[in-house]
């Protein structure tokens, strides 16, 4: 497009569209809902190890019934 554009991810794609708007100057800005949102060269499992328990699996318990 050579229009304008704004990316928008949610959950992993906050991941995504980070990577995808680089070298493309039409894109004017990153729209991150609920996701990651990593600085240069960190993935996805550094950005959630530097906040513990910020993934909806820390939060996750098990039934009782396996305990």
């Amino acid at each position: 497009m050579k229009r304008p554009v704004v990316l928008v991810g949610h959950s992993y794609g906050g991941h995504v569209i980070s990577g995808a708007a680089i070298g493309h100057h039409n894109v004017k800005a990153l729209v991150y809902v609920a996701a990651f949102a990593p600085e240069a060269g960190e993935s996805a499992i550094d950005l959630s190890e530097k906040f513990p328990g910020s993934t909806p699996r820390s939060h996750a318990r098990r039934p009782s019934s396996l305990a």
